[in-house]
């Protein structure tokens, strides 16, 4: 279907579209490229060709790895690593199935581990080389190259304008809400006594819920806190500071805090 609609787009760019104006009352020749390409996390890691959230280099900014083994590799990872070159990423796709040749299927696997390059299209193709004798894939090789040119690879590669790293935006509901923020809260009730979450669920219950658009009464919050959707988190998260604060130690509040401001900037955007 992506090819599709890059063939589509490609036209439109070359060709242009031709429409109809209402307020001109004239037909008029439109003329539009990609900004961006909108998806959840696995969509979005497929777009720009990335391993995705089990790999070592899943960030598409950087390479900054989540292989954690000491406090130094905590530090690395808390901080931005090498950026990503997109170009460097199409060349290394563009020529896979040249190196089933030279490599073993083992070989290829470290590859996208390292560089956390990892074409969905590209990747089949690998495989079914693989499947291959050994000597049967030079062949095969020519074969594809010659009768699919551009279709071997994901094929908004082909959009000159497209940049897979800059071009597909961060999803928060999963990124934040359902990611950071939801372990969060998890992690902070697995550590509170049962006199804690008495306090909580009475501070709670005396908040005014004007400003907020849900509603989540403290006995409400201590049962089901764990399987709570992102509307509800991101309510806590604003109310949390406030409810948190002289019942757990300053550090948990700390976090709370520094989380309830990230999340209000990326919702006032």
């Amino acid at each position: 279907m992506a090819s599709g609609i890059v063939d589509s787009l490609l036209s439109g760019l070359k060709k242009g579209i031709l429409t109809y104006d209402p307020i001109k009352r004239e037909e008029v020749l439109v003329v539009g490229g990609v900004f961006c390409f909108e998806g959840d996390n696995p969509m979005q890691a497929e777009a720009a060709s990335i391993i995705g959230g089990n790999g070592t280099h899943a960030c598409r900014s950087c390479m900054v790895s989540s292989a954690i083994k000491s406090s130094e590799d905590l530090a690395r990872y808390l901080n931005l690593g090498d950026p990503r070159s997109w170009q460097r990423s199409v060349d290394l796709i563009k020529t896979l199935i040249d190196k089933t040749e030279t490599q073993s299927f083992g070989q290829i696997k470290k590859l996208y581990s390292e560089s956390g390059v990892k074409d969905t299209i590209c990747s089949i193709f690998v495989e079914k080389l693989f499947a291959k004798p050994e000597g049967g894939r030079t062949g095969e090789i020519a074969d594809i190259k010659s009768n699919l040119p551009d279709k071997y690879y994901n094929p908004l590669i082909r959009l000159e304008e497209y940049n897979g790293f800059r071009d597909t935006p961060v999803e928060v509901l999963h990124t934040v809400l359902l990611g950071t923020a939801k372990w969060l809260l998890r992690s902070t009730f697995g550590e509170m006594s049962p006199l804690m979450k008495h306090n909580v669920t009475l501070r709670l219950d005396g908040v005014s819920f004007i400003k907020i658009p849900i509603k989540i009464t403290g006995k409400y919050l201590i049962q089901h806190y764990r399987s709570f959707v992102g509307k509800e988190i991101k309510a806590i998260t604003q109310l949390a500071p406030f409810i948190f604060i002289g019942i757990l130690p300053h550090h948990w509040v700390k976090a709370w805090q520094l989380m309830a401001e990230m999340t209000a900037m990326i919702y006032q955007v």
